[in-house]
């Protein structure tokens, strides 16, 4: 019994072609169907601080951020890597 390569090559040929195109599809390629959100400006005496994380190191670990200014530990929230991932923190200004 013989192995016949040419029989095979159109198949990997397709399942390459395949693979390679399938990998340009990203959602980094997509436009943007709403409109970005917009700044507002806080209330007077109060900033507000805007928390993300990058997804290009440890995408799969959460952060939990807490607010410890009074010296005890305030839970705000859990941020994980991604754009969708954003945490909006208002405190008095100038603490």
């Amino acid at each position: 019994m013989s192995f016949n390569v040419q029989r095979l090559l159109p198949a990997f040929f397709l399942i390459a072609a395949s693979v390679f195109l399938s990998a340009c599809a990203s959602d980094k390629m997509m436009t943007l169907t709403t409109p970005p959100p917009v700044a507002t400006t806080p209330p007077q005496g109060q900033s507000t601080l805007v928390l993300f994380r990058s997804s290009f190191f440890g995408g799969a670990v959460q952060s939990s951020v807490f607010d410890v200014t009074d010296g005890q530990s305030d839970f705000i929230g859990i941020i994980s890597a991604g754009k969708k991932s954003r945490i909006r923190f208002r405190q008095a200004s100038g603490v």
